[in-house]
Protein backbone atom coordinates (compact mmCIF):
# COMPACT_ATOMS: atom_id res chain seq x y z
CA UNK A 1 0.00 0.00 0.00
CA UNK A 2 2.02 2.85 -1.01
CA UNK A 3 -0.43 5.31 -0.03
CA UNK A 4 0.77 5.14 3.67
CA UNK A 5 4.65 6.31 2.38
CA UNK A 6 5.54 10.25 2.50
CA UNK A 7 8.05 10.82 0.01
CA UNK A 8 10.45 14.06 0.37
CA UNK A 9 12.36 15.90 -2.15
CA UNK A 10 14.63 18.27 -1.59
CA UNK A 11 15.51 20.99 -4.04
CA UNK A 12 18.97 21.44 -5.37
CA UNK A 13 20.69 24.82 -5.59
CA UNK A 14 20.17 24.44 -9.32
CA UNK A 15 16.71 23.60 -9.03
CA UNK A 16 16.26 26.58 -6.96
CA UNK A 17 17.72 28.49 -9.73
CA UNK A 18 15.50 27.13 -12.17
CA UNK A 19 12.59 27.97 -10.16
CA UNK A 20 13.46 31.28 -9.38
CA UNK A 21 13.85 31.96 -13.30
CA UNK A 22 10.56 30.42 -13.76
CA UNK A 23 8.68 32.35 -11.43
CA UNK A 24 10.76 35.70 -13.25
CA UNK A 25 9.79 34.50 -16.71
CA UNK A 26 5.77 33.66 -15.23
CA UNK A 27 6.13 37.51 -13.73
CA UNK A 28 7.00 39.09 -17.26
CA UNK A 29 4.40 36.98 -18.70
CA UNK A 30 1.69 38.25 -16.65
CA UNK A 31 3.03 41.83 -17.10
CA UNK A 32 3.14 41.68 -20.96
CA UNK A 33 -0.28 40.18 -21.00
CA UNK A 34 -1.16 43.22 -18.94
CA UNK A 35 -0.08 45.38 -21.10
CA UNK A 36 -1.39 43.84 -24.42
CA UNK A 37 -5.29 43.77 -22.55
CA UNK A 38 -4.61 46.96 -21.45
CA UNK A 39 -3.56 48.72 -24.61
CA UNK A 40 -6.53 46.66 -26.24
CA UNK A 41 -8.92 48.74 -24.01
CA UNK A 42 -8.13 52.01 -26.07
CA UNK A 43 -9.23 53.26 -29.23
CA UNK A 44 -5.50 53.54 -30.42
CA UNK A 45 -2.58 51.67 -32.05
CA UNK A 46 -2.57 50.62 -35.97
CA UNK A 47 -5.26 48.77 -38.20
CA UNK A 48 -5.23 47.40 -41.56
CA UNK A 49 -8.22 47.64 -43.59
CA UNK A 50 -8.20 45.72 -46.99
CA UNK A 51 -11.15 46.97 -49.40
CA UNK A 52 -12.37 47.16 -53.44
CA UNK A 53 -9.75 50.44 -54.57
CA UNK A 54 -13.55 51.94 -56.13
CA UNK A 55 -15.01 52.01 -52.34
CA UNK A 56 -11.95 53.32 -51.36
CA UNK A 57 -11.28 56.04 -53.79
CA UNK A 58 -14.96 57.57 -53.54
CA UNK A 59 -16.52 56.20 -50.27
CA UNK A 60 -14.20 55.76 -47.87
CA UNK A 61 -11.41 58.53 -48.13
CA UNK A 62 -13.40 61.34 -48.83
CA UNK A 63 -14.80 60.92 -45.12
CA UNK A 64 -11.25 59.75 -43.75
CA UNK A 65 -10.42 63.55 -42.35
CA UNK A 66 -13.80 63.44 -39.86
CA UNK A 67 -12.38 59.81 -38.67
CA UNK A 68 -8.85 61.21 -38.29
CA UNK A 69 -9.61 64.11 -36.20
CA UNK A 70 -11.78 61.77 -33.70
CA UNK A 71 -9.45 59.14 -33.43
CA UNK A 72 -5.46 60.82 -33.37
CA UNK A 73 -4.22 58.00 -32.16
CA UNK A 74 -5.37 55.42 -34.80
CA UNK A 75 -3.27 55.34 -37.78
CA UNK A 76 -5.10 53.18 -40.65
CA UNK A 77 -3.35 51.62 -43.57
CA UNK A 78 -5.97 51.02 -46.55
CA UNK A 79 -5.03 47.91 -48.88
CA UNK A 80 -6.47 48.01 -52.23
CA UNK A 81 -5.10 45.58 -53.65
CA UNK A 82 -3.61 47.38 -56.85
CA UNK A 83 0.09 47.09 -55.72
CA UNK A 84 0.74 43.35 -54.40
CA UNK A 85 4.53 43.81 -54.58
CA UNK A 86 4.29 46.96 -52.33
CA UNK A 87 1.88 45.79 -49.44
CA UNK A 88 1.40 48.11 -46.87
CA UNK A 89 1.98 48.10 -43.32
CA UNK A 90 0.32 45.36 -41.50
CA UNK A 91 -1.40 41.94 -41.47
CA UNK A 92 -6.03 42.94 -42.83
CA UNK A 93 -7.51 43.29 -39.79
CA UNK A 94 -10.45 44.58 -41.43
CA UNK A 95 -12.09 44.62 -44.51
CA UNK A 96 -14.30 45.40 -46.77
CA UNK A 97 -15.31 42.69 -49.66
CA UNK A 98 -18.03 41.92 -52.12
CA UNK A 99 -18.16 37.66 -51.20
CA UNK A 100 -19.76 36.79 -47.92
CA UNK A 101 -16.65 34.77 -46.52
CA UNK A 102 -17.02 30.90 -45.47
CA UNK A 103 -14.32 31.29 -42.69
CA UNK A 104 -15.95 31.26 -39.48
CA UNK A 105 -13.14 32.39 -37.72
CA UNK A 106 -14.19 35.88 -39.54
CA UNK A 107 -17.38 37.92 -37.86
CA UNK A 108 -19.78 38.66 -41.13
CA UNK A 109 -21.67 42.21 -41.32
CA UNK A 110 -23.71 43.53 -44.25
CA UNK A 111 -22.87 46.85 -44.93
CA UNK A 112 -24.50 48.02 -48.12
CA UNK A 113 -25.91 46.64 -51.10
CA UNK A 114 -24.59 47.96 -54.59
CA UNK A 115 -26.87 48.51 -57.07
CA UNK A 116 -24.57 48.40 -60.58
CA UNK A 117 -26.76 50.09 -63.56
CA UNK A 118 -25.26 51.29 -66.95
CA UNK A 119 -24.00 54.63 -67.35
CA UNK A 120 -22.71 57.15 -70.05
CA UNK A 121 -21.72 60.88 -70.52
CA UNK A 122 -23.96 63.15 -71.62
CA UNK A 123 -21.85 63.63 -74.69
CA UNK A 124 -21.62 60.10 -75.71
CA UNK A 125 -25.76 59.62 -75.38
CA UNK A 126 -25.72 63.16 -77.85
CA UNK A 127 -23.84 61.57 -80.25
CA UNK A 128 -24.25 58.18 -80.00
CA UNK A 129 -27.58 57.45 -78.60
CA UNK A 130 -29.32 55.70 -75.29
CA UNK A 131 -29.09 51.95 -75.90
CA UNK A 132 -32.55 50.86 -74.36
CA UNK A 133 -31.85 46.73 -73.48
CA UNK A 134 -29.02 45.21 -73.28
CA UNK A 135 -28.77 43.74 -76.55
CA UNK A 136 -28.48 47.61 -78.21
CA UNK A 137 -25.63 47.83 -75.48
CA UNK A 138 -23.92 45.48 -78.09
CA UNK A 139 -23.24 47.78 -80.42
CA UNK A 140 -21.22 50.13 -78.40
CA UNK A 141 -18.13 51.06 -77.03
CA UNK A 142 -18.17 48.90 -73.46
CA UNK A 143 -15.40 49.79 -70.46
CA UNK A 144 -15.01 46.86 -68.42
CA UNK A 145 -13.08 46.89 -64.58
CA UNK A 146 -11.37 43.65 -64.41
CA UNK A 147 -12.19 43.55 -61.25
CA UNK A 148 -16.12 42.73 -61.87
CA UNK A 149 -14.97 39.39 -62.34
CA UNK A 150 -14.58 38.30 -59.53
CA UNK A 151 -17.74 39.29 -58.31
CA UNK A 152 -19.99 36.63 -58.99
CA UNK A 153 -23.22 37.28 -56.47
CA UNK A 154 -25.96 38.91 -58.08
CA UNK A 155 -25.71 38.17 -61.28
CA UNK A 156 -28.47 36.79 -63.60
CA UNK A 157 -27.00 33.74 -65.66
CA UNK A 158 -28.60 35.52 -68.94
CA UNK A 159 -26.73 38.62 -67.87
CA UNK A 160 -23.32 37.36 -66.50
CA UNK A 161 -23.28 35.56 -70.28
CA UNK A 162 -24.25 38.68 -71.97
CA UNK A 163 -21.38 40.75 -70.25
CA UNK A 164 -19.14 37.65 -71.05
CA UNK A 165 -19.75 38.37 -75.00
CA UNK A 166 -19.42 41.93 -74.71
CA UNK A 167 -17.11 43.48 -76.85
CA UNK A 168 -14.56 45.03 -74.65
CA UNK A 169 -12.73 48.34 -76.39
CA UNK A 170 -11.90 49.92 -72.94
CA UNK A 171 -10.36 47.41 -69.73
CA UNK A 172 -8.92 48.79 -66.86
CA UNK A 173 -8.05 47.50 -63.55
CA UNK A 174 -8.62 50.56 -61.72
CA UNK A 175 -11.72 52.02 -60.77
CA UNK A 176 -10.75 56.01 -61.12
CA UNK A 177 -9.58 55.13 -64.33
CA UNK A 178 -13.37 53.38 -65.57
CA UNK A 179 -14.97 56.44 -64.03
CA UNK A 180 -12.85 58.91 -65.44
CA UNK A 181 -13.01 57.32 -68.57
CA UNK A 182 -16.92 57.19 -68.61
CA UNK A 183 -16.81 60.95 -67.56
CA UNK A 184 -14.96 61.60 -70.56
CA UNK A 185 -17.53 60.29 -73.12
CA UNK A 186 -15.40 57.25 -73.70
CA UNK A 187 -17.82 54.45 -73.68
CA UNK A 188 -20.93 52.72 -71.52
CA UNK A 189 -19.66 51.07 -68.14
CA UNK A 190 -21.66 49.26 -65.36
CA UNK A 191 -21.30 51.63 -62.12
CA UNK A 192 -23.02 51.65 -58.97
CA UNK A 193 -25.99 53.97 -58.68
CA UNK A 194 -24.12 55.97 -55.52
CA UNK A 195 -21.84 56.74 -58.40
CA UNK A 196 -24.49 59.62 -58.08
CA UNK A 197 -22.13 61.55 -55.30
CA UNK A 198 -19.47 61.77 -56.94
CA UNK A 199 -20.74 62.33 -60.75
CA UNK A 200 -23.68 63.25 -60.85
CA UNK A 201 -23.63 64.58 -64.58
CA UNK A 202 -23.33 60.56 -65.74
CA UNK A 203 -26.72 59.34 -67.33
CA UNK A 204 -27.77 56.47 -66.15
CA UNK A 205 -29.37 54.24 -68.91
CA UNK A 206 -32.96 52.66 -69.08
CA UNK A 207 -32.19 49.20 -68.43
CA UNK A 208 -32.10 47.35 -65.23
CA UNK A 209 -29.51 46.74 -63.27
CA UNK A 210 -27.25 44.05 -63.79
CA UNK A 211 -26.02 43.11 -60.58
CA UNK A 212 -26.99 44.09 -57.01
CA UNK A 213 -23.48 42.37 -54.41
CA UNK A 214 -23.69 43.30 -51.24
CA UNK A 215 -20.74 44.90 -49.24
CA UNK A 216 -19.76 42.73 -46.05
CA UNK A 217 -18.18 43.96 -43.12
CA UNK A 218 -15.32 41.49 -42.10
CA UNK A 219 -13.57 40.79 -38.95
CA UNK A 220 -11.78 37.93 -37.44
CA UNK A 221 -13.15 36.92 -33.95
CA UNK A 222 -9.57 37.04 -32.21
CA UNK A 223 -9.66 40.88 -32.94
CA UNK A 224 -13.16 42.13 -32.28
CA UNK A 225 -13.29 43.00 -28.55
CA UNK A 226 -10.26 45.34 -29.49
CA UNK A 227 -11.21 49.15 -28.98
CA UNK A 228 -9.42 50.29 -31.66
CA UNK A 229 -10.74 47.53 -33.94
CA UNK A 230 -14.74 48.21 -32.87
CA UNK A 231 -13.55 52.19 -33.52
CA UNK A 232 -13.10 51.46 -37.22
CA UNK A 233 -15.93 49.17 -37.41
CA UNK A 234 -18.57 51.47 -36.30
CA UNK A 235 -17.42 54.54 -38.53
CA UNK A 236 -17.43 52.27 -41.58
CA UNK A 237 -20.43 50.91 -40.81
CA UNK A 238 -21.88 54.76 -40.24
CA UNK A 239 -20.45 55.52 -43.66
CA UNK A 240 -22.81 53.04 -45.04
CA UNK A 241 -26.20 53.40 -43.06
CA UNK A 242 -28.81 53.33 -45.90
CA UNK A 243 -31.36 55.41 -43.77
CA UNK A 244 -30.60 58.66 -45.87
CA UNK A 245 -28.40 57.06 -48.73
CA UNK A 246 -30.98 54.84 -50.92
CA UNK A 247 -28.33 54.38 -53.55
CA UNK A 248 -27.38 51.54 -50.50
CA UNK A 249 -30.78 50.07 -49.59
CA UNK A 250 -30.93 46.57 -50.32
CA UNK A 251 -34.02 47.15 -52.35
CA UNK A 252 -33.28 49.10 -56.10
CA UNK A 253 -34.18 52.72 -56.67
CA UNK A 254 -33.84 54.40 -59.61
CA UNK A 255 -31.54 57.07 -59.36
CA UNK A 256 -34.14 60.03 -60.39
CA UNK A 257 -35.67 58.85 -57.77
CA UNK A 258 -33.27 59.42 -54.89
CA UNK A 259 -34.36 62.71 -54.01
CA UNK A 260 -37.99 61.23 -53.10
CA UNK A 261 -36.27 58.34 -51.38
CA UNK A 262 -34.38 60.89 -48.93
CA UNK A 263 -37.69 62.57 -47.93
CA UNK A 264 -38.98 58.80 -47.35
CA UNK A 265 -36.64 57.91 -45.27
Amino acid sequence: DWSSDVVLFRSTEAGRAIYNHVLTMRRSAEAIEDLVVDAERRAEGHVTVSLPDGVATYWVAPHLGGFMRANPKIALSLDCGIWPDHPVQGATEVSLQFDKPSDPSLVATPLATFHYCLYAAPEYVEMYGAPKTLADVGGHRYVHLSAYGRVKEGYAPKTEAFLGLMDRQLETNCSSVLVNTVRAGAGIAALPTAIVTVAPELVCLEIAPITHPVLWLCVPRAVQRSARIRQVSEWLQGLFACEDQPWFRAEFIKPADFALGRRAS
